[in-house]
């Protein structure tokens, strides 16, 4: 991740993400690595709650304790305005999120990672039983996520799976075929240059466009969903 042209640092330049599970142990790594090797990234915001006697303001200030933060640290000094606390729960109804934070949510994201998970295996005192109900509240779990952010955007999603999958195709051929034609018709709602419509590299360019409104639309879902309810 650290050449400069690495695809990874590319995407995440000047965006934001919204993070959950950032206390695990894989939380804790993602976002070390994010802000050492990611240096345009804008903002990190990560989910968390009140646990064992510590408000959350205590328990995000302990993350960047841990020795997986030394390197970022010597490397540089303005990393701790990149990374900012959401208060929530993810057990909660729409991760027991505020109204204002909503806001923030709506108005910033562009990335959802969502890492958070319940590792308590003995937390029903039922051995294999208990393991298998916490698999199953995990599961539960990354699926509230989705539907909070998701589900009134079935046909957005489908559309930029298909704009995907023309990209690729575009990407993998030389010249503009049946198929790509009819996904063309299906994904792209802006007028296509006669010159260029069987340029597989300007097709490219028409899905690209496609994705980024996609990406807008899904932003501002997040408080419409949530008002809907």
């Amino acid at each position: 991740m650290t050449h400069e042209n690495s695809q990874i640092k590319l995407v995440f330049k000047n965006q934001t993400i919204f993070l959950t599970g950032a206390t695990g142990f894989l939380g804790k790594v993602m976002i070390a690595k994010l802000l050492t090797d990611c240096e345009d990234i804008k903002r990190i915001y990560m989910l968390l709650r009140p646990k064992k006697g510590k408000n959350s303001e205590q328990r995000f200030e302990e993350i960047f304790e841990q020795p997986c933060f030394e390197l970022l640290k010597s490397k540089t000094s303005n990393w701790k305005e990149k990374v900012s606390l959401i208060e929530g729960d993810c057990e909660e109804p729409f991760l027991g999120i505020s109204d204002d934070n909503l806001k923030i949510l709506k108005n910033e994201v562009h990335f959802v990672i969502h890492l958070a998970a319940n590792m308590k295996k003995n937390q029903f005192n039922l051995d294999k039983l208990g393991d298998k109900i916490e698999n199953v509240l995990n599961v539960e779990r990354t699926n509230k996520l989705l539907e909070e952010f998701l589900t009134s955007k079935k046909k957005e999603i489908e559309k930029l799976r298909k704009a995907w999958e023309l990209w690729n195709m575009a990407k993998n051929s030389s010249e503009v075929n049946e198929s790509m034609e009819n996904l063309m018709a299906e994904v792209i709602d802006t007028p296509i240059d006669p010159k260029n419509s069987k340029n597989p590299e300007y097709i490219k360019l028409k899905c690209t466009q496609v994705l980024e409104r996609c990406h807008l639309e899904f932003v501002s879902y997040i408080e419409q969903h949530y008002r809907s309810k």
